[in-house]
């Protein structure tokens, strides 16, 4: 996933014309996602350092929370059980996963006053409220994980935000995103199924966000 992020960002950024240009500075950003029942809010401030005269990279922190909607499916986390086959669902009574993660960034400036980019958590902590579900009729209690890592694919752990937006200058210092953001969300059950407690969902949502920027000059 970051792979393709990076890849689709380089060749924006050849295509960008000749006077676009991103400036460094530092974006306190709040975000807001939903779909088919799943919501997420998230807290971001990030850093951004040019890479050129239109690449930027960044890093920095996210607080991110995920509610799930109404028996919402969370099925078997461990990349191992996942390649074999062996899937196991439970059923969560509207979980609620939080996460304070380290992020990386990248983005590109396409024309004036647009910019393209991704975002990825990488580490982090995990914390939240549990709740009650079940593995088919078995009742369970289940919590949020509590470590996250980035480590690709399946075999990722814990509570991960991604996204893909544009972005546009709306006001001097303000800047509005929108796009695409894929989150996972973790419980660890206190009912092991087939040598696993572990229970994850993927929300594939729409957002929107609003950042203050500080930036070193303006974004043109």
């Amino acid at each position: 996933m970051t792979r393709t992020a990076a890849i689709v960002l380089l060749l924006l950024s050849g295509a960008a014309p000749h006077g676009a240009r991103a400036a460094p500075g530092r974006d306190l950003d709040v975000a807001v996602g939903a779909a088919r029942g799943d919501r997420t809010a998230a807290l971001a401030l990030v850093q951004h350092h040019a890479a050129g005269r239109r690449l930027q990279f960044g890093y920095g922190l996210r607080l991110s929370a995920f509610r799930a909607g109404d028996d919402a499916a969370y099925t078997t986390a461990p990349h191992d059980l996942v390649r074999a086959g062996r899937i196991v669902t439970l059923t969560a009574d509207g979980a609620r996963t939080t996460a304070l993660n380290v992020l990386l960034a990248v983005r590109v400036a396409l024309f004036r006053g647009w910019t393209a980019g991704a975002n990825v958590d990488v580490a982090g902590a995990g914390f939240g409220p549990c709740t009650g579900g079940r593995i088919g009729s078995v009742p369970v209690h289940a919590c949020p994980a509590r470590w996250n890592m980035l480590r690709g694919d399946t075999r990722d752990h814990g509570q991960l935000d991604s996204e893909f937006y544009v972005g546009v200058a709306v006001a001097r210092g303000w800047r509005l995103r929108a796009g695409y953001s894929h989150f996972f969300s973790e419980l660890t059950s206190d009912v092991s199924v087939d040598g696993n407690d572990r229970f994850r969902r993927k929300g594939n949502l729409i957002f929107v966000s609003l950042a203050r920027t500080s930036s070193i000059g303006p974004v043109i």
